[in-house]
C-alpha cells in the first residue's frame, strides 16, 4: 500500500513530488500516473512506482493527489469512482474544484482536502492555502500540511476564501513576473545590457521581499521609509498615483477572482 498516489506530474505535480522526497516521504512510499507518458520517463529508474491506470493506483494508495487541470478533473474523478473507498484521502490542487464537487462524484463519505499552492513551490518558497471537508481527521490535516510545509508556507482557511487566495497568491507570481519583465525591458531601452538589467531587477525584488519578511513594520511603512522628500522614488510614485495603480491592481485582482469563480465547480 502506497502512502501517496500522484495523478499528474507536470509543473505542479512534479514540483510537489520532487520537493517532498525524502524529507516527508520515501520514493517507495509513492506511486505516480500521467496521461503523458513522457513525463513518467525520468522516474522509471527510481523506487517510485509508475502505474498504468488510475484505478490501479487508487486501489493501492492511502492518499491521492490530484494535480490535473480543472477541465480534466471530471474525467479523472469518473475513472477513480469505482476504486475509491472511505479510507482514502483525496487532495486536489486544481483551481475552482470544490470539496463538494469531488464528493458529488466520488461519494459523500469521501475525505477531501483542497489546496491552492503557487509556482514558487518549485524552489520551496511556495504559499499554499488548505481547507478540508468536515470528515477529514486531524491526521489527514497533518499529513497534507506536512507535504506543503516542505514546499514553503501553508495557511489553513475557510473554503469560501479559496477564490481570493487563487487570485492573490495562486496567480501572484505572474503579476510579479510581469512587473519584473517591464523593469528589465526599461533598463535595456535606457542602455543597460540585458544581463545587467536582469540581475539588478531580480536582486532588487529578492532584497525587497527579504527586507519585508524580516521587518516588524508594514509594507506601507517600508515604502514610506525609502521615499525621500522630493527624491527619485517620490517622483516615480507620484506618476503611479496619477495612473491610479491601486485601482489597476484592484481591477486586475477582481478579474482573476471572477475567473476563479467561473472555474468553480460545486
Amino acid at each position: 500500500m502506497k502512502k501517496l498516489f500522484i495523478i499528474g506530474v507536470g509543473n505542479m505535480g512534479g514540483a510537489i513530488l520532487e520537493g517532498i522526497i525524502p524529507q516527508v516521504l520515501k520514493e517507495e512510499d509513492i506511486s505516480i500516473y500521467d496521461v503523458d507518458k513522457s513525463r513518467l520517463q525520468p522516474f522509471l529508474d527510481s523506487k517510485i512506482e509508475v502505474v498504468h491506470t488510475i484505478e490501479g493506483g487508487v486501489k493501492n494508495a492511502e492518499s491521492i493527489l490530484l494535480a490535473v487541470k480543472p477541465q480534466n478533473m471530471e474525467d479523472v474523478l469518473m475513472k477513480m469512482r469505482g476504486a475509491v473507498s472511505e479510507r482514502n484521502l483525496i487532495i486536489s490542487i486544481a483551481a475552482g474544484i470544490t470539496t463538494n464537487y469531488v464528493k458529488r462524484i466520488l461519494g459523500q463519505n469521501t475525505k477531501v482536502a483542497r489546496v491552492m499552492p503557487n509556482l514558487c513551490i518549485n524552489v520551496k518558497k511556495g504559499a499554499s492555502a488548505c481547507c478540508f471537508s468536515s470528515d477529514c481527521t486531524n491526521g489527514d490535516k497533518q499529513f497534507v500540511e506536512s507535504l506543503f510545509k516542505e514546499l514553503g508556507i501553508t495557511l489553513s482557511i475557510d473554503e469560501s476564501k479559496m477564490d481570493i487566495v487563487t487570485a492573490i497568491s495562486g496567480s501572484g507570481p505572474g503579476y510579479l513576473f510581469k512587473i519584473m519583465e517591464t523593469l528589465i525591458d526599461i533598463g535595456k531601452k535606457e542602455g543597460l545590457k540585458e544581463e545587467d538589467s536582469r540581475k539588478l531587477v531580480y536582486q532588487t525584488v529578492s532584497g525587497a521581499v527579504s527586507l519585508a519578511m524580516n521587518s516588524n513594520i508594514s509594507a506601507r511603512e517600508l515604502r514610506e521609509k525609502i521615499t525621500s522628500k522630493a527624491g527619485t522614488t517620490e517622483a516615480a510614485l507620484k506618476v503611479m498615483d496619477e495612473y491610479r495603480i491601486e485601482e489597476m491592481f484592484q481591477e486586475a485582482i477582481k478579474a482573476a477572482l471572477n475567473r476563479a469563480k467561473e472555474l468553480s465547480k460545486e
